[in-house]
């Protein structure tokens, strides 16, 4: 008789538990087509709780572990593990028609955003090319166009390195202007001693050219002093004019240009005192007298122009 009591009662409680286990399984597969998961799970615990070899609760347990790690993979941007678990959800049998449809949408957003990080990193790495090559403006260029706000470890990973690349190449880039900047300035340098040298040798070769014009004119204005003489109607007037054309002649060759048309107006106004005075003493009838100034005027001019701008 106390066996049969034992027995019953083992058989009984047996049927309780399977009662219970039943019981939350049922609440727990209707949670997930409600979409209900946190609560689902909660339920499909208390089941195994009831029953812990329970096939079917085991399973969807799982299923939703596999759904809750698919969620944090998402959250953390994790776009490629995200990929490979919402294909591996999906290929699972105990997957409920709620639970697929949820994980096509987050495979959708996860292939969308998967595909946007691939060209965010293959833009990244064309733009880390151009940094290498120092070609900074256009690589800032592109920087520019990037998503800044995009979030993915592997994004994140490859910003800091092109970060890297852009501030080392930008110090290459700086001391290579520091460098052509001071090489510039060294040749400026050399060109400016360079020009200094030829002005100075062209400066000694006028100067050299001057002196040696100086020489041979007050050389012939010396010879034809001491070949005149004075008081005979100005008989070599025509000697000292034409000494004075061949110095004008050799100072135009030989003066800059600013110089000579300076003097050029000195010589026009003096050419014009010299008329004057010559046909003051011809009116008043002494032309000869006139003649003598005239040659005078001329010679002391010459030597004027040879003095004073032959040097």
């Amino acid at each position: 008789m106390k066996r049969i009591t034992i027995l019953f009662m083992t058989v009984f409680l047996l049927a309780a538990c399977c009662s219970a286990y039943d019981d939350l399984l049922k609440e727990a597969n209707e949670a997930m087509e409600e979409q209900d998961y946190k609560n689902a799970q909660k339920l499909y615990e208390l089941a195994i709780a009831e029953d812990a070899s329970g096939t079917e609760a085991n399973d969807m347990l799982h299923l939703l572990e596999d759904y809750e790690e698919l969620i944090e993979l998402q959250e953390n941007s994790e776009w490629e593990s995200a990929f490979d678990q919402a294909n591996s959800l999906l290929k699972n049998s105990a997957i409920t028609s709620a639970l697929k449809d949820d994980v096509k949408d987050i495979l959708t957003d996860v292939e969308e955003m998967k595909n946007e990080e691939e060209e965010i990193l293959a833009e990244i790495k064309a733009i880390t090319k151009l940094l290498q090559q120092n070609n900074v403006d256009d690589a800032h260029s592109k920087i520019d166009l990037l998503d800044e706000d995009f979030a993915s470890a592997k994004v994140k990973e490859a910003w800091e390195t092109m970060d890297d690349a852009l501030q080392d190449a930008e110090k290459r880039v700086s001391e290579k202007e520091e460098l052509e900047l001071a090489a510039a300035e060294e040749a400026a340098k050399k060109e400016e001693i360079l020009k200094q040298k030829e002005a100075e040798a062209e400066k000694r070769q006028k100067t050299a050219a001057s002196q040696s014009q100086y020489s041979k004119y007050i050389q012939k204005a010396d010879n034809l002093e001491d070949e005149t003489s004075y008081g005979n109607g100005g008989a070599y007037y025509t000697q000292w004019d034409n000494l004075l054309n061949e110095v004008w002649g050799s100072l135009r060759n030989t003066m800059n240009s600013s110089s000579f048309e300076s003097l050029k107006k000195q010589q026009n106004e003096w050419i014009k005192e010299k008329d004057g005075r010559y046909n003051d003493a011809k009116n008043i009838g002494n032309e000869s007298k006139g003649k003598d100034r005239l040659t005078f005027d001329t010679k002391e001019r010459t030597y004027y122009l040879i003095e004073n701008y032959m040097y």
